[in-house]
């Protein structure tokens, strides 16, 4: 069974994932949508493999740590409730950086939700590209300027200017005119959100609505690292075997 499976690559389950999600799309376009629009979620999840070297030497063992662990980073449909696609990188990878690489399985007009951890110029200017619209919780400190002229403003929903670095401005780079919103579900830790999308199309509540969508792809995490769902680990020891036992899962679910 293990020589066979040596044979099965791990591009057939990508493939057959993505076919699946393009058959629900045909069949059900129309209840695969939350307000007119498709509505997806990107994040990143940790996972340990067995100790072996060929895992050691594909995906890296985490200070303090005594296993290997790789980085999966899944696309996921919050409406249908079913990842698309997902890309997995050694444990040091850039959240960021894998994100851009699922970019292709989103269509101009989609809505992206992203949580604290994405936010970055190069991300925005990125999807701005492509037309892919999108709602991000961005953290209150140590990122924009204009995180820190909106709070002290006292603002709770306008229009703000994101500047790129300045390294990036002198090559030519222009600002980015965005929307910023203030979501009080706390005294203590309200939801700072960065989106695309125009108060006439959506209103600040329903943009709450709209991030708290996000909440599903963390349901998709806590499934796959269940006990009953992974039987406690990923038996392969090679980087090949593992990836087809992430992406056997993800198209199981």
């Amino acid at each position: 069974f293990c020589k066979a499976r040596r044979k099965l690559k791990p591009a057939l389950f990508a493939s057959l994932l993505s076919k699946v999600c393009a058959l629900l799309g045909e069949r059900g376009d129309h209840w695969l949508r939350w307000r007119g629009r498709r509505i997806y979620a990107v994040d990143g999840m940790r996972h340990n493999t067995q100790r072996a070297a060929a895992l050691t030497q594909a995906f890296g063992v985490p200070s303090g740590s005594h296993c290997p662990q790789m980085l999966v980073s899944a696309l996921f449909d919050v409406v249908g409730k079913f990842p698309c696609a997902a890309t997995i990188a050694p444990n040091a990878s850039c959240e960021r950086q894998e994100l851009l690489k699922l970019l292709d399985h989103l269509k101009a007009g989609d809505v992206l939700v992203l949580d604290r951890g994405y936010p970055s110029f190069e991300v925005i200017q990125a999807l701005r590209f492509r037309g892919i619209e999108f709602v991000m919780r961005v953290p209150k400190s140590h990122s924009f300027e204009a995180i820190d002229v909106f709070q002290e403003g006292g603002h709770d929903d306008c229009r703000m200017i994101i500047k790129p670095s300045p390294q990036a401005a002198r090559a030519g780079v222009q600002p980015l005119d965005l929307r910023m919103v203030r979501i009080d579900v706390s005294v203590d830790d309200p939801w700072i959100l960065l989106t695309s999308l125009p108060r006439s199309e959506v209103t600040r509540f329903v943009m709450g609505q709209t991030y708290h969508l996000r909440w599903e792809i963390e349901e998709l995490y806590k499934t796959m690292k269940s006990d009953y769902f992974t039987q406690r680990q990923f038996h392969a020891k090679s980087a090949e075997g593992v990836e087809q036992e992430v992406r056997s899962q993800l198209l199981m679910v």
